[in-house]
C-alpha cells in the first residue's frame, strides 16, 4: 500500500505526498487495523531503470520495441513496468546480472541509484524513472504504544520524528550523490524532463491503479487519489 505507483512526480513532490498528515492519517488507521503504531514514512530510493540500449523514455516510444525488462516479483510492479511500455519479466534481484548479460532480459527497472555500482560493466545506460518513490516506514506495536504515558509517548513520536526527516535529507543526498557518479560505473544517466515523466504517470496511473483496487481495496485507493500529485493537462 505504501509504495504506490505513480503517486508523485519527483523527490520534492513524494516529500509533499508523503509527510501530508491526512494522508499519514489513512496509513495510521491500515496499521492500527494489524496490531502498529505508525509514526511515519521514510525513503529508500526511486526507482530507475537499467539497459544496454538508447531510447525515448516514453511509453509510445518504448513499446515497440519490445525491450523485456526485470520487475520485481509483485503483481503491481509487474503491471507498472509494463504501462511504462516495456515487457516486463519478474525476477529476483539478485539474478538480473547474469540475466542481462546472457540476453535473457534486455535490461532492469527497480535498481535504486545505491545499486548502481553492481551493474558497472553490465549495462550502459541509468534512466532517472520515477514512477515510485520506495519508501519504509517507522512503527512499533500499538499494544506497547497504548501502555506508555503521555511523557513517554511524546519522547518516541519526537525522536521518530527527528530520524524520519533525517530519512529524508539523507537519502536524497546519497541519492543524489550515487547517480551524480554513474560514469564512474561506465554508464550514461539519463534524467527524464518532467514531460516524459508525466507521460509514464499517466499510464501507471490509467493501467495499474484499477487493479491495486483488486489488490488493496477500492475505499482505500481512491482515498490515495486525493493526495496524489496532480498532473500537468
Amino acid at each position: 500500500m505504501l509504495n504506490v505507483p505513480g503517486i508523485g512526480l519527483g523527490w520534492e513532490d513524494s516529500v509533499q505526498v508523503y509527510r501530508d498528515p491526512k494522508l499519514l492519517s489513512v496509513f495510521d488507521t491500515v496499521a492500527a487495523e494489524v496490531g502498529w503504531k505508525l509514526f511515519g514514512v521514510y525513503p529508500l530510493c526511486n526507482n530507475l531503470a537499467i539497459a544496454n540500449e538508447r531510447f525515448t523514455p516514453v511509453p509510445d516510444e518504448v513499446r515497440p520495441l519490445g525491450l523485456k525488462m526485470r520487475s520485481m516479483m509483485m503483481k503491481s510492479d509487474e503491471l507498472t513496468v509494463n504501462a511504462v511500455g516495456f515487457r516486463a519479466t519478474p525476477m529476483p534481484f539478485g539474478e538480473v546480472g547474469s540475466a542481462i548479460t546472457t540476453g535473457v532480459i534486455d535490461g532492469a527497472c527497480g535498481p535504486g541509484a545505491l545499486d548502481l555500482p553492481v551493474f558497472e560493466g553490465v549495462t550502459k545506460y541509468a534512466y532517472d524513472y520515477f514512477y515510485r518513490l520506495e519508501v519504509s516506514v517507522f512503527i512499533m506495536s500499538l499494544k506497547t504504544w497504548n501502555t506508555l504515558s503521555d511523557e513517554d509517548k511524546a519522547i518516541v513520536k519526537q525522536a521518530a520524528d527527528k530520524a524520519i526527516a533525517l530519512g529524508w535529507d539523507l537519502t536524497s543526498a546519497v541519492d543524489a550523490s550515487y547517480k551524480a557518479r554513474t560514469a564512474d560505473y561506465g554508464m550514461e544517466f539519463i534524467p527524464l524532463t518532467k514531460e516524459q515523466n508525466v507521460a509514464n504517470i499517466k499510464e501507471v496511473r490509467a493501467k495499474v491503479w484499477p487493479a491495486l483496487e483488486e489488490e488493496i481495496g477500492k475505499d482505500l485507493v481512491d482515498g490515495l487519489r486525493q493526495f496524489a500529485s496532480p498532473l500537468p493537462e
